[in-house]
């Protein structure tokens, strides 16, 4: 029998604004957004709930770790800095997914993709539309 009557009495994450965690081995977030400071590389996020949820880490160091697949972390990673990582936690499997990125491009003259070198790049309102190398 399904209990029409349901009240959610608590929010799925604590804290209305993201908080600030030192990159670990093992980090615990506590809120759906959260800035990421050091450069250690992280196997593990402690699910701030079980249930199916999205996960944004924002990482500030300049070069910030790697999250590697040693521990509930599908697909290993490199954070981009300042860049938004969304991630999506999986309950059945107990692990975290990225989204499918094919490569980072940094700047021309970068390597990416099929170009052993970028000669330039066409960005109209922040997504890129034309990329040319060699």
């Amino acid at each position: 029998m399904i209990n029409a009557n349901l009240v959610l009495t608590q929010e799925p994450f604590s804290g209305l604004y993201p908080q600030t965690i030192v990159a670990a081995a093992t980090i615990s977030p506590v809120t759906s957004v959260a800035f990421v400071t050091g450069s250690t590389q992280v196997a593990t996020i402690n699910p701030p709930v079980r249930a199916p949820h999205n996960l944004v880490l924002i990482f500030t160091d300049a070069t910030p770790g790697a999250l590697l697949t040693t521990g509930n972390i599908a697909a290993a990673v490199t954070p981009v800095v300042n860049r938004a990582l969304v991630l999506t936690y999986e309950p059945r499997t107990a692990k975290y997914y990225t989204i499918a990125v094919s490569g980072v491009i940094a700047a021309a003259g970068a390597t990416a993709g099929p170009f052993t070198s970028i000669t330039s790049i066409t960005v109209v309102n922040g997504l890129v539309t034309d990329l040319t190398g060699t």
